[in-house]
């Protein structure tokens, strides 16, 4: 079978996917797409797991993975309409349950110190959803505040040993502003951006790191880093092409299989509302995003 055709036989927010990101359609016909995906498939699935009063799970942070915090992580990654009731709502309660005076988000039941990585998950899809202008701003002014000199970020008290981890998490929360909302400290986001990527370039991605699920093909990525979400990152901010992108690309095509597709190495372990795809077999969701990459920065003529 076709690769396109394929994709086109899975989920609705996939075929979304492929009629956004490789063969781009009209705005009508991509909403018609994408008010879809709260009706059927992935996206009516994770909307009906929800409660009564109104968390996924137990609260914004627990259990791990079936919280309300990652469920909304999941329904933006999926990229539901961005004006789905249940996820501005929950938003909305969000913030106004969770937020610190300074900004940033504690979104456990009790006492307990920000976490850099959670701010910027939960900055990636409340600028996604409709609202909140004001509790974005004040949680982008602690986000920015946290930024290393040299470009990264990373979790209060790690004495100087870094991961991509915290980085990419904001960088995803910064990347979501600016394109959904730029009108606020868009030079600062920008800035912010650059400094964060060129930091990554330094390190070449990580991709020597020890951290072997670093070059393991992920889904959902959660709070991990990967290469493949580093590459979709760098793809859909359109950041202009730069040689030290080139190892990303050579990595994604050297997981290609013969038939065309991508499969699925690696699921964190934890609860889940339902699998997606199974490990090891032929991924949808990984080949969207793997063909997004190569076919943004012309490595792939489909």
């Amino acid at each position: 079978m076709n690769i396109v055709q394929w994709l086109l036989a899975g989920d609705i927010s996939i075929q979304y996917g492929v009629y956004k990101y490789l063969f781009p359609q009209d705005s009508t016909i991509l909403a018609q797409y994408q008010e879809r995906i709260s009706q059927e498939g992935y996206g009516a699935r994770f909307l009906a797991c929800q409660n009564k009063i109104g968390h996924w799970g137990l609260y914004y942070y627990q259990p791990k993975w079936t919280c309300t915090h990652y469920t909304l992580l999941d329904l933006k990654n999926l990229e539901i309409s961005r004006n789905e009731p249940a996820c501005c709502k929950m938003v909305k309660q969000m913030f106004q349950d969770c937020q610190k005076e300074e900004g940033s988000l504690n979104l456990s039941k009790y006492d307990h110190p920000s976490d850099l990585a959670i701010d910027g998950m939960a900055l990636n899809y409340s600028a996604y959803f409709d609202g909140c202008e004001e509790n974005i701003h004040r949680l982008i002014d602690s986000i920015l505040a946290r930024q290393e000199p040299t470009g990264q970020f990373d979790l209060a008290g790690s004495r100087g040993v870094y991961t991509p981890m915290v980085t990419i998490c904001v960088l995803e929360g910064i990347g979501e502003c600016l394109l959904r909302r730029p009108s606020y400290r868009t030079e600062d986001l920008l800035n912010a951006e650059e400094k964060a990527i060129n930091y990554l370039i330094e390190q070449r991605f990580f991709m020597n790191s020890t951290d072997k699920k670093i070059t393991q093909l992920t889904y959902p990525s959660r709070y991990r880093y990967d290469l493949l979400r580093m590459a979709s990152y760098l793809a859909r901010r359109d950041i202009p092409y730069q040689p030290a992108f080139q190892p990303l690309f050579d990595w994604i095509l050297s997981k290609q299989k013969f038939e065309g597709w991508w499969y699925l190495e690696n699921i964190l372990p934890g609860n889940i509302h339902f699998e997606m795809e199974s490990k090891n077999q032929p991924s949808r969701l990984i080949t969207l995003k793997a063909l997004h990459v190569l076919h943004h920065y012309k490595v792939l003529t489909l």
